[in-house]
């Protein structure tokens, strides 16, 4: 890893290093991955703006002022949902 970072060529990994690297990763413990509740983005823009399809075509080089205010909205709504599915080890 140190050697590409200075610029030399990556190395072709091979499936004993992948299974080398698994072994010494048991050493550290479990680790966890969670999957939040989805988000459709038909339905969000349906429920924040509903004519959103209508302005697709409007206007190309001008921004609808509805996009900053449902995108503000939408991250939000990522953000809560990673937060409830963290994983809290005690």
């Amino acid at each position: 890893y140190l050697n590409e970072l200075k610029g030399s060529k990556k190395k072709k990994e091979s499936n004993l290093q992948v299974f080398s690297a698994i072994r010494k990763l048991k050493n550290y413990g479990h680790g966890y991955v969670n999957f939040g509740e989805p988000i459709a983005l038909n339905q969000f823009l349906e429920n924040h703006v509903p004519n959103w399809r209508d302005c697709r075509d409007a206007e190309p080089e001008k921004k609808p002022a509805w996009l900053t205010p449902a995108v503000n909205e939408l991250a939000n709504n990522v953000m809560t949902r990673i937060n409830r599915a963290a994983a809290l080890n005690g």
